[in-house]
């Protein structure tokens, strides 16, 4: 599901798409400040019973561009978008597990409406 969104989310911006993150252990996603319940850590099961990624972030080089990642990416089927102006990305993911629909927006602190506080 979340590479058929990418993809369409592709064709309609008619350009590509650039992923910066995907898949994190839980060591790696601690360290770069992700949240508890991130849903870059491989939780959620596929149709085989194994672990499959459902969290991205894609890079987008500046405002203009970031308004229209977010819109393909909800013309695309996301619900869960979360843009970070100031690092250029946005956060994409189709957990069925995290509260949706979400949008949030990222300050220095990287504030996430479902980060459990540390």
């Amino acid at each position: 599901d979340l590479v058929r969104r990418l993809q369409t989310m592709r064709d309609n911006l008619d350009a590509p798409v650039l992923i910066t993150s995907g898949a994190r252990c839980e060591a790696h996603n601690l360290r770069t400040g992700g949240a508890v319940e991130s849903a870059h850590i491989p939780r959620e099961l596929n149709d085989r019973g194994g672990p499959m990624t459902i969290a991205v972030d894609i890079r987008v080089n500046n405002t203009e561009l970031m308004w229209w990642h977010a819109n393909a990416a909800f013309s695309a089927g996301f619900r869960r978008i979360g843009p970070n102006d100031a690092s250029r990305f946005i956060h994409l993911d189709v957990s069925t597990t995290l509260p949706s629909p979400r949008f949030w927006t990222y300050s220095r602190r990287r504030y996430h409406p479902d980060r459990q506080q540390r």
